[in-house]
Parts: structure tokens; sequence; C-alpha cells
């Protein structure tokens, strides 16, 4: 599911009357949510710290031939 689609239910359940039973579902549609999106911005971080190792290599490699 995505966090747009996720967003949109929340939406959609916040528009009409909330129950004790709707409350649980909102709360674990965000629960869900927010996982996904700190896995996302993880996955991107550390992706983005392997390419800048893989640079720094690169160059002190680069380096030690000179």
């Amino acid at each position: 599911m995505t966090i747009e689609k996720r967003l949109d239910d929340i939406s959609n359940k916040l528009s009409h009357v909330l129950t004790k039973e709707d409350s649980s579902f909102i709360k674990d549609i965000i629960k869900e949510t927010v996982e996904q999106l700190k896995d996302q911005l993880l996955g991107n971080v550390i992706r983005r710290i392997e390419i800048l190792e893989s640079d720094a290599f690169e160059q002190k490699r680069e380096i030690e031939l000179h």
C-alpha cells in the first residue's frame, strides 16, 4: 500500500464520526505509514552514504597511485 493510499484512508476515516474501532484503525495506519517513511528515508540515506564512501575510496586510491 502506498503512502498516498494510506493518507487517503486516514482522511476518509476522519471525515466520518470516529468510533473507538476507527481510532484503533487510524493509529495502525499512521504507525505503518511512519514505518514505511522511515524505511524509505533510511534506505535513501544508506545508499547515499555508500556512494560517498565509494567516491572517497576511489579518490584515495587515485592519490596513492600518483
